[in-house]
């Protein structure tokens, strides 16, 4: 799997798994000449075997004053699709033509928020935004994070009813676990195998890898 960070404010995927590179995302979408999967690989960062990441220009090296050419974007992902089976994109800060440009290029696309007013609100302004460039309601999955089972601001089927979609998947808070996670720079499964956190994110893993493999979307 690829996991590509279009973070260039903080690129907070290195740090998370404890990765230093000196070309990232930035370097592939500057480039001029063609873009292949080969040119993919050997730009990614590896973590362990299976897991690369494309580093934002916030952490890699020489990429620190390169702007992010969105235009050669959809090249660079299917360069992406070529060399890996998985592809994840993380873009949290990008404009919105970009934004329904990734959402149109993509099996799935999750938008995480958490369980507040504000979150819920912006949630489903970006759901009406998609849904209005086209994109199947089948297509986006919003996921609310760090849920508690006591005092969070809006309910789990409130937050559902407001965005407007048939499903909000839930993903249980485990503080202690996560710092402890991004503290060693270590995935989950090799500090905490056993978190609740984990066990929420194996299911919605199987209901993807169950929904791509039969189709739909």
């Amino acid at each position: 799997m690829l996991v590509v960070d279009l973070d260039a404010h903080y690129g907070a995927a290195a740090a998370s798994l404890g990765l230093k590179g000196r070309y990232g995302i930035g370097h592939i979408l500057a480039r001029q000449g063609p873009v292949d999967g080969h040119l993919i690989e050997s730009t990614a960062a590896t973590y362990c075997e299976g897991l690369d990441l494309l580093l934002s220009p916030a952490t890699a090296e020489a990429d620190t004053d390169v702007s992010l050419d969105y235009g050669n974007l959809p090249a660079a992902l299917e360069a992406c699709r070529e060399a890996y089976d998985y592809v994840l994109v993380d873009a949290p800060r990008v404009p919105r033509a970009v934004l329904a440009d990734l959402a149109s290029v993509s099996r799935l696309n999750v938008i995480v928020l958490q369980l507040t007013v504000r979150d819920v609100a912006l949630a489903g302004r970006t759901v009406a935004f998609l849904t209005a460039q086209g994109i199947g309601h089948e297509r986006i999955w919003p996921l609310a994070n760090r849920v508690r089972g006591r005092g969070p601001l809006v309910r789990l089927a409130d937050g559902q009813r407001a965005i407007g979609l048939h499903t909000l998947h839930p993903i249980r808070s485990d503080w202690a676990k996560v710092i402890k996670s991004l503290n060693r720079g270590q995935l989950l499964a090799e500090v905490a195998h056993r978190s609740r956190l984990r066990r929420d994110y194996r299911r919605l893993a199987a209901r993807i890898h169950k929904c791509t493999a039969n189709g739909s979307p």
